[in-house]
């Protein structure tokens, strides 16, 4: 019979005994070899919390530190981009998590700065001036080509050119809007930097077009009004991804005449703006120019509207520009336009394609 080596025999009883009480037992040389097989190794990089090495994390804390000093950032973002794809990468989520933080808050601040101009620009003017105009467009009397442009244009445009703040007035009189700007393109920067290193599609839009965009919105939704009227105005932010931004453009702009002439801001319609922009798009391609289309279902502004589950009361068509803007002052300055678009209608929609326009009331 073989002996057993007594070593063995007595490991095999601490386990045993480990066993029975509910527990393993390591013998001393296996644990220090395991606990010597943990410990770091020299030159090995260790990670952080989110993954990256120390050496990354820095580059991000310097930075997001950097903000506001763009020399400094500049570097920040190149230390960033020389550790290839992975740098990228990290700094891309990071400038864009930024970008979107502070678009929202200069957003804010933009329409903070032309609300505040708006009312300036009226205590400026005086109520006595701006309710002269007022009473000049009311005096219009039978509308006529003759008479929107003797009294009822010239009081719209005295009005607009002096309660609207203008964009490039907003920014000329705040240096921190101007800072605050810049540093957002300068995000823009970095994100495409980031996105050509990682070989990603460029954004269909610039920044800085959108921005200006936006920027023309808020400043003609500046001018000074009625809290009430403001409310229904101010509605329109909520549906700006719904609509192309010259149909946005074009309904606040419509809005905004309204209001300073004394009459209540109609509500936006969706549905009435699909109509509007279904029946523009059928006018471009189907090349005719009428209230009265050729296509099966939608041959009055009553089908169209139905098509799209409303209701309307009027009609305005309109070709050759390309703004929404555009198109509401042609029809201003039109007798038959002119008295929709200045109706006591609640509801509005206007839809564009391809400088063809339709506005719908109801």
């Amino acid at each position: 019979m073989r002996r057993l080596n007594p070593t063995f025999v007595l490991l095999a009883v601490i386990c045993l005994s480990g066993l029975a009480v509910g527990q393993i037992v390591i013998p001393p040389d296996v644990l220090k070899k395991r606990v010597e097989s943990n410990k770091p190794r020299p030159g090995k990089p260790t990670t952080g919390p989110a993954g990256t090495r120390p050496d990354i994390q820095r580059m991000l804390i310097d930075f997001r530190k950097a903000a506001g000093d763009g020399a400094k950032r500049r570097i920040a973002a190149r230390k960033l981009l020389q550790l290839g794809p992975r740098g990228a990468k990290i700094l891309r989520s990071a400038a864009s998590s930024e970008l979107s933080t502070r678009t929202t808050a200069y957003k804010k601040a933009f329409f903070s700065k032309s609300r505040g101009m708006g009312a300036a620009k009226y205590r400026t003017t005086g109520q006595a001036r701006v309710e002269a105009w007022r009473n000049q467009f009311r005096s219009t009397g039978r509308v006529t080509k003759e008479s929107l442009k003797a009294k009822a244009g010239p009081a719209m445009d005295a009005l607009l050119g002096a309660l609207v703040p203008k964009r490039e007035e907003i920014l000329e009189n705040s240096t921190l809007l101007t800072a605050r700007r810049a540093e957002l393109l300068a995000l823009e920067a970095i994100n495409a930097q980031c996105a050509a290193a990682l070989k990603l599609p460029a954004p269909e839009s610039e920044l800085a077009d959108t921005l200006k965009q936006q920027e023309m919105l808020l400043s003609l939704m500046g001018a000074p009004m009625p809290d009430a009227h403001r409310k229904i105005v101010e509605e329109a932010l909520r549906q700006f991804t719904k609509l192309q931004f010259e149909e946005w453009h074009g309904v606040v702009h419509l809005n905004v005449v309204r209001v300073l002439l004394g009459r209540p801001p109609m509500r936006i319609d969706l549905k009435l703006c699909a109509a509007g922009r279904d029946h523009s798009t059928d006018m471009y391609e189907r090349k005719f120019f009428s209230h009265t289309s050729p296509v099966s279902g939608k041959k009055t502004p009553w089908d169209r509207a139905a098509r799209q589950g409303t209701k309307a009361g009027g009609e305005c068509i309109a070709a050759g520009t390309r703004s929404g803007p555009g198109a509401i002052r042609m029809w201003f300055f039109s007798p038959g336009h002119h008295k929709i678009i200045m109706s006591g209608a609640s509801r509005v929609g206007l839809g564009g394609y391809k400088r063809r326009w339709t506005l719908m009331t109801g």
